[in-house]
């Protein structure tokens, strides 16, 4: 049996005038539609000029016909400069041992200056800087970063699981990526994460280009630059060569490694992680991250700087709960206003700083 049309449709349906086959009628509409073609573009393109003109009178120091910069037009000369009348201090330690408390009481010192969105650059980068804990790792594209962004994770992670269910246990020793070994909790266990003063990266460009990037969130006006990563950890003779080069002065970094005991790293690891991205991580798969991490650190320290004679001019070790417990005693202890003390470089004895930087976080 034949259905009938829906009422509404046989109104509504357009079709051909009366004396009109539809040939005509199809041509008659294609014909409409390029008249009309030209008014939607026009209203198209007005409403984006609109949109655009309000945005910049909006926000009148942007350039939204650029992407936002990712570091400033410094050349090697002016990189040279800065880093003779700069101290540049990193933070390093695992993640969630308290390095950005340590940070954000470091800073409170006003000739100290840590990563943050600097008044009159690019707005659009400024919740990036927010979003990733102001740690300098992901504000540059020179040093890996060994996987902690997680970008890609998830398919790494499930190749990683595929794996080790039809491969033996012996085919997965062999190869790094197959034991997941990148990532929070996870980068220290990977051999080949460590850069020391040996390593291909360090180049007079690679030096200008990584200041350049970080530059641009710093207040070069003051004396001490602060930069904070967890993989600083495992960087520290590469930084410390890196900011040497062609410099007729001792290097400027500075670097202050923060511990926490291994069992607290591991829970608060556990738990911030979660179970998307730590479901296959013991706690005691974390607390070997954190011995690998620990005894890079500690090799870097005695086959580096020990070994060229840096000494502990150059480096400190804080514990966390001694931060907790006592900051500023903590404080006075770290050489991290050895530049703005106008301490000469070439001295050999550590001078104390006048007053801790903790005692205006109080």
């Amino acid at each position: 049996m034949r259905q009938r049309r829906p009422v509404l449709q046989e109104v509504f349906r357009p079709g051909p005038d009366a004396g009109e086959d539809e040939e005509q009628y199809r041509k008659r509409m294609k014909r409409q539609e390029q008249e009309m073609a030209p008014y939607l573009i026009g209203i198209v393109l007005f409403i984006a000029v609109a949109v655009a003109a309000v945005l910049m009178w909006w926000h009148p120091h942007i350039d939204f016909h650029r992407a936002p910069a990712s570091k400033r037009d410094l050349e090697k000369a002016e990189v040279l400069a800065n880093l003779k009348n700069h101290t540049i201090l990193h933070v390093g330690g695992l993640h969630y041992s308290g390095l950005t408390l340590l940070s954000e009481l470091l800073i409170q010192h006003p000739d100290l200056a840590g990563m943050r969105h600097q008044e009159g650059a690019d707005k659009r980068k400024t919740h990036w800087v927010s979003d990733v804990a102001n740690d300098g790792c992901y504000l540059q594209t020179v040093i890996p970063n060994f996987g902690t962004d997680h970008r890609q994770f998830m398919l790494w992670k499930s190749l990683s699981k595929f794996a080790k269910r039809i491969l033996p246990e012996s085919a997965v020793e062999r190869f790094p990526w197959m034991k997941m070994r990148q990532g929070i909790g996870r980068f220290a266990l990977h051999p080949g994460h460590h850069l020391d003063d040996s390593s291909s990266l360090i180049s007079s460009r690679a030096q200008v280009h990584l200041f350049s990037e970080w530059a641009l969130f710093w207040d070069l006006s003051k004396k001490v630059l602060l930069e904070k990563s967890p993989s600083n950890v495992v960087l520290s003779p590469f930084l410390h060569r890196l900011w040497s080069l062609d410099l007729e002065t001792p290097s400027p970094g500075r670097f202050i490694f923060q511990q926490r005991h291994p069992l607290a790293v591991a829970i608060a690891t556990k738990i911030k992680l979660g179970a998307q991205i730590g479901d296959d991580l013991s706690l005691a798969d974390l607390m070997e991250n954190w011995v690998m991490a620990e005894e890079r650190r500690a090799k870097d320290i005695e086959s580096y700087f020990e070994y060229y004679g840096f000494g502990k001019d150059v480096y400190r070790i804080l514990q966390f709960e001694d931060l907790l417990r006592e900051p500023d005693k903590a404080g006075k202890r770290l050489p991290v206003v050895r530049k703005v003390t106008n301490v000469d470089r070439k001295q050999e004895k550590y001078q104390e700083p006048p007053q801790s930087p903790f005692q205006h976080a109080e």
